[in-house]
C-alpha cells in the first residue's frame, strides 16, 4: 500500500486533474481584470474629486456676477407676482438674456456636466470592482 512505482522502480509522478489548468488560467485573468478595474476606479475617484472641487469653485464664483447683474433682485418679484410675470413674459425673457452673466453660467454648467460624467465612470468602474470581487470570492 505504498506509492505506485513506474517501470524503473521510481515513484510515479502525480498528474494534476485536467480541469486544474483552466481554473488557474481563469483565476489569473480574473485577478488581472480586478487589478485593472481597481486602477481605473482609483483614477475615476481622483478625477471625480478634482471635478467636484472645480465645480465648487465655479459655484462660489457664480454668486457675485448674478448679484451684480440684477437677476437676483428680480427673482422675488417673479415669485410674489405671477400674474404680472405672465403678462410681461417677453420683456422678462429679454431682461434675463441681456443681464445674465454668460461666462460664469457656462463654467457652472460645464462643472455640473463634468461632475456627472466623472460620477458615471466612478460608478461604472466601482461596480465592476464589486462584481469581480464577488466572482473572485465565489471562485474560492
Amino acid at each position: 500500500m505504498g506509492q505506485e512505482q513506474d517501470d524503473f522502480g521510481g515513484a510515479k509522478p502525480i498528474t494534476p486533474p485536467s480541469y486544474l489548468f483552466g481554473r488557474v488560467v481563469s483565476r489569473i485573468k480574473l485577478e488581472k481584470n480586478l487589478r485593472a478595474e481597481r486602477r481605473k476606479t482609483f483614477y475615476a475617484a481622483a478625477i471625480f474629486s478634482l471635478t467636484l472641487a472645480i465645480f465648487s469653485a465655479t459655484t462660489l464664483g457664480l454668486g457675485r456676477p448674478l448679484k451684480e447683474s440684477g437677476v437676483m433682485d428680480i427673482l422675488p418679484f417673479l415669485l410674489t407676482d405671477p400674474l404680472t410675470t405672465l403678462a410681461s413674459w417677453d420683456n422678462l425673457i429679454l431682461f434675463f438674456l441681456e443681464s445674465m452673466p454668460v461666462i460664469p453660467l457656462v463654467l457652472f454648467l460645464a462643472g455640473i456636466l463634468s461632475v456627472l460624467y466623472s460620477l458615471k465612470y466612478l460608478a461604472k468602474h466601482g461596480d465592476a470592482v464589486l462584481s469581480l470581487s464577488k466572482s473572485l470570492k465565489a471562485a474560492n
